[in-house]
């Protein structure tokens, strides 16, 4: 398997075209950063400098190697990433939810280091948001046209708390979080899954669906062997399945 290079241009099959994302940046933890671009196209442009010169919808990680070799999607070309591109992204990073719902604490991150800025301003509700996204979340995304200012979490932001849990948010980094979302068309089916998840200690907030229907998104602490998340995945898509709903795929938010 060719091990994907810097400037690898993506081309990812959708249900709407084509769509396109260049290969920019690889962190030690978080793996490869793609740069997703605006435009969708219904054969694959002769000069892939239409890709890269487009503009950008959002950065994301993903895994490029695992999506390549199982064909998920394909390898266009390879070009240089533009000078204006050659910098880590500033991105944003997501705070822990508060169980139930609620305001969520914003910091901006440049690839090193991370600062805490609680609410956002409007450019920053561009910035994109640090998180994992498998191809399944990754394709949704572009199919709905979803960019980081339309985010669910994007309009939440800190919200007054006592000063000793400031200083602990500030001092210390909390646990990356999977997020888990399984849809339904009633209200009811959302409940019973988010009921028999919670008798499990599962945090599962259901919410109405961007494109209608209804949300039970789980989270939890990312399994600790693949095995423990081949069977929670599993585990999560049975339970869609058993109350006539849809497991839509996970994504792993690079959480403080």
């Amino acid at each position: 398997m060719r091990v994907p290079r810097i400037g690898d241009v993506i081309e990812i099959p959708t249900a709407t075209g084509l769509a396109y994302a260049q290969f920019t940046h690889k962190a030690p933890l978080y793996g490869h950063l793609i740069r997703v671009v605006e435009g969708m196209w219904r054969t694959r442009p002769q000069a892939l400098e239409e890709v890269v010169n487009a503009p950008t919808r959002f950065f994301t990680f993903f895994p490029v190697a695992a999506a390549l070799n199982q064909k998920i999607v394909n390898l266009a070309g390879n070009l240089p990433v533009p000078p204006h591109f050659a910098g880590f992204p500033l991105m944003r990073k997501a705070g822990l939810e508060p169980p139930g719902g609620g305001k969520v604490d914003w910091w901006l991150w440049d690839g090193k280091e991370d600062r805490r800025i609680g609410a956002l301003t409007p450019e920053q509700r561009k910035l994109s948001i640090a998180q994992v996204m498998n191809d399944t979340m990754l394709i949704k995304r572009i199919e709905t046209d979803w960019h980081p200012e339309t985010d669910v979490r994007t309009n939440r932001s800190y919200d007054s708390v006592a000063p000793a849990a400031n200083k602990q948010a500030a001092d210390s980094a909390g646990p990356q979080v999977i997020d888990w979302y399984l849809y339904f068309s009633s209200r009811e089916g959302a409940d019973k899954a988010a009921s028999a998840l919670r008798t499990d200690g599962v945090r599962v907030l259901v919410r109405p669906g961007a494109t209608g229907g209804w949300l039970a998104l789980a989270s939890t602490e990312p399994p600790a062997t693949d095995d423990a998340f081949a069977d929670l995945e599993a585990r999560l898509r049975k339970l869609a399945e058993s109350l006539n709903g849809e497991y839509d795929g996970w994504e792993a938010a690079v959480s403080r």
